[in-house]
């Protein structure tokens, strides 16, 4: 299996692996300075257009780096025990693997999460919401979306799947992970969702600062606005789960 990584941002923690297996080929593509961690190989590129640009499109464009099997992670995550112990009997018949994420499990909570963190404001988020309803987006499917953790086989789903979600990313050229949900539902690849820690991350990066309160406040206030409108558009009752008031409003409160 190829594993590999990719750091942009000089914030990025990129932590030890607490183990290396010699059958594995770990690659991390920098394009800043990083600490020289055991059993990587390191490929320096050069940002293109931003530092986000080129971290999305190392991260979603895998079959234009490697013609094989491979797994993305994020720089700040370790791989597990469970991982190493049992991910290789997952992968059997499906085009990509990903771990099921605990509290995220629909196109919804993954939109309200981005207006949470904050990611887009409330104009974008509606924006992003009326290109679902006019791409006849199925918002009653529930998929436990987590990318930063995503093993892909190198197939032609893949490579569709790969150039679709590349062409939604742009739309927005915000996170990744919202666009996934209409790729994938438009290439229809056969995924797996494995439950259980697979990759932990012990640091994460901090939290902007200039109006970063100010700007996640405003959303705050824009959600049940933004729960009426999805009635309005989808005829669907969604309630936003407390875990991503808690997780993005008291978690984040803390974590400052």
């Amino acid at each position: 299996m190829l594993i590999y990584t990719t750091i942009t941002r000089e914030d990025c923690p990129f932590p030890e692996q607490e183990y290396i297996n010699p059958k594995y080929k770990y690659v991390c593509f920098h394009s800043i300075d990083v600490p020289q961690r055991k059993g990587w190989e390191y490929i320096k590129i050069k940002n293109e257009v931003s530092d986000r640009h080129t971290y999305s499109k190392y991260k979603i464009l895998s079959h234009e780096l490697f013609q094989e099997d491979c797994l993305v992670i994020d720089g700040k995550n370790v791989l597990t025990k469970n991982f190493y112990n049992n991910f290789e009997k997952e992968i059997q018949d499906y085009d990509s693997v990903l771990e099921a994420h605990n509290n995220v499990n629909c196109f919804f909570d993954e939109l309200i999460e981005w207006l949470l963190f904050p990611t887009i404001t409330y104009e974008e988020a509606v924006k992003i919401l009326n290109f679902h309803v006019e791409q006849e987006y199925d918002f009653t499917i529930k998929e436990p979306v987590l990318s930063n953790f995503h093993y892909r086989k190198y197939t032609q789903k893949t490579i569709d799947h790969n150039k679709l979600w590349w062409e939604y990313w742009l739309r927005a050229k915000k996170r990744d992970q919202l666009w996934w949900y209409l790729s994938r539902y438009k290439i229809n690849n056969k995924v797996n969702w494995v439950k259980g820690s697979l990759a932990c991350t012990p640091k994460h990066q901090p939290l902007p600062e200039n109006d970063y309160w100010k700007w996640k406040l405003t959303n705050l206030n824009k959600i049940p606005e933004l729960v009426k409108l999805i009635k309005q558009k989808t005829n669907i009752d969604y309630q936003v789960k407390q875990w991503l008031l808690e997780h993005r409003i008291i978690g984040d409160t803390f974590y400052d």
